[in-house]
This record gives structure tokens, C-alpha cells and sequence, in this order.
């Protein structure tokens, strides 16, 4: 009897550490998470919001990612930092719209968006977006200038000529307007081959949406 109870012990043993093992295995290495696409919006008219914004990759790219986006907006500046790993990951495989979106509560996000559009008469546009989204401290008209001496705008002076200006708050508005429609309540909103995510999703998420086609119509 007892050696019957000692193997019993031995066997339940020999289970919680088999199960422990898988545990901590799948914790070491989880699977990409797939997105539950019955709970993504799914919008069929979606490319008309690709055909105007600054965009990066080929027109044939396989997939295409909308985003429209507030400089000042933290999750923004997340979502800038995972579409980039996803782009020099597979280069030619996304193509990327971006466009104005600046919240109110940000003091200056408006600014910082006009101010990207103006280092775009330049060429530079993503240069801008890329070092605003990477800088540090209040995006104020110095700070903005700055950026634009550091990245190489070769008019400075009519860089922050355009900037006092608001030469392009036409621009901003249009992509709000246009953000309008989508009942944007706060950013990043993002379009992925036509299905909407609403916040900054997680890596593995993202890359999953960007290998789903456009929803059947």
C-alpha cells in the first residue's frame, strides 16, 4: 500500500513540474497575438482616406496603413515606433499615409503639424516627423525651428516664415475634417487595409493587420 501511495506521490510530482515547464515556456516565448477581426471596424470606402497625407512605400505595396495622428500625443509617438520597426523590418511591404489630427488639449500640436508641413515644401516632411516624435520637451516655435536647422531645411528663414504664417492651416483642417467623418475621439486612429483600430496597437497585433487583406466586400 505504501508503494502504491509513494508512486502516486512520485506521479503527481512529475505533473506539476511537466506543467510548470510548459508554463514557463510559453510565458518565454508567446505567440503573436491575432487580431479578433469580428471586433475591428471594418470600413469598405477606405481608400479615400489614403489618397491625400504625406505616405512612405510603394502605391503596390501589399498593405496599407492610414494613420491619422497628433504630434504631441504620446500613443502617437508609440505607434510612430512600431510602424518603423515593421517598415526596416520588410522594406516595400507597407505602404504609409500620414495625416493631421492635433488635439486641442495639446497646446502645440496644431503647430507642430503646420510646421511639419512646412519642412515638407522642403522635401523633408518624414525627416520632421521622425526627429519631432523623437524629440524631447515643448514643441514650441524654437524648439520646432531647431528641428528644422538639424535636419537640414535649407531656408530657414522661410521655413519659419511659412511657419508664422500658418501658411497650410488649410492642410490641417482638411485632415481634421476628414478625421471628423471617422468620429475620431482621441489618437492615433489607425486604417489597415480597411479595418480601423482606435489606439496604438501592440506589435504583434499591428504586424498581424497588415497581413490581412482588405475585408471581402
Amino acid at each position: 500500500m505504501r508503494i502504491v501511495e509513494w508512486s502516486a506521490a512520485v506521479s503527481a510530482i512529475c505533473a506539476v513540474l511537466v506543467t510548470g515547464l510548459v508554463v514557463r515556456e510559453r510565458l518565454a516565448d508567446p505567440e503573436p497575438q491575432r487580431p479578433e477581426t469580428q471586433d475591428l471596424e471594418i470600413l469598405r470606402s477606405w481608400g479615400q482616406y489614403a489618397e491625400t497625407g504625406h505616405s512612405r512605400g510603394p502605391r503596390a505595396a501589399p498593405a496599407t496603413l492610414v494613420e491619422f495622428s497628433d504630434f504631441e500625443c504620446p500613443f502617437c509617438r508609440e505607434l510612430s515606433a512600431l510602424v518603423r520597426v515593421l517598415e526596416t523590418r520588410e522594406p516595400g511591404r507597407i505602404r504609409r499615409v500620414f495625416r493631421h489630427y492635433p488635439l486641442r488639449t495639446h497646446p502645440y500640436a496644431r503647430t507642430a503639424a503646420l510646421a511639419s508641413e512646412c519642412a515638407a515644401e522642403d522635401g523633408r516632411f518624414w525627416e520632421y516627423h521622425d526627429s519631432v516624435f523623437a524629440s524631447a520637451g515643448p514643441l514650441d516655435f524654437a524648439a520646432l525651428t531647431r528641428i528644422a536647422r538639424d535636419i537640414g531645411v535649407r531656408d530657414v528663414r522661410l521655413f519659419t516664415q511659412c511657419l508664422r504664417t500658418q501658411k497650410h492651416a488649410g492642410r490641417i483642417s482638411q485632415d481634421s475634417a476628414a478625421a471628423a467623418t471617422l468620429a475620431i475621439t482621441g489618437t492615433p486612429l489607425v486604417i489597415v487595409n480597411g479595418r480601423i483600430v482606435r489606439g496604438a496597437p501592440s506589435l504583434p497585433v499591428l504586424d498581424s493587420l497588415l497581413r490581412l487583406g482588405p475585408p471581402s466586400r
